[in-house]
């Protein structure tokens, strides 16, 4: 369990090292700016390990290894929205079922959404009222 908490804690931060060139071709980044990139991303995170292991202590290991790895498949879920060239948003890899799609933000609304194939589109408008 601690070799693969271990790596769960240390992924994210080979994934934004390794994306590190690719944020420099896209954002003109100099290397001072990478390098606050890449701190931005790991002091928190190190922040959060330590808060983790106190929480570890006092409410006991394993009920905080299990929200951790709750909050770390809940990242999953929110990692598989992405962004197209026209700002709207795909969802990739889901499962079939049933799905709720809110949207903070704008007015209050739902909408449920029923995956059932390989491909769905379903668009749903996000604007502010005109008032």
């Amino acid at each position: 369990m601690a070799c693969l908490g271990m790596f769960v804690a240390y992924l994210p931060v080979t994934t934004v090292s390794v994306s590190l060139p690719a944020i420099q071709s896209v954002l003109h980044a100099s290397t001072s700016q990478l390098t606050w990139v890449s701190s931005a991303f790991q002091l928190p995170m190190a922040a959060l390990i330590l808060t983790a292991g106190v929480f570890g202590d006092v409410h006991g290991r394993k009920k905080v290894y299990l929200a951790g790895q709750l909050v770390d498949k809940a990242g999953n879920v929110i990692g598989t929205a992405t962004t197209g060239p026209d700002g709207s948003y795909a969802f990739a890899d889901l499962d079939t079922g049933d799905y709720s799609l809110i949207a903070s933000g704008y007015p209050a609304v739902a909408a449920p959404v029923v995956v059932d194939g390989p491909v769905l589109e379903f668009d749903v408008a996000l604007a502010h009222s005109e008032s």
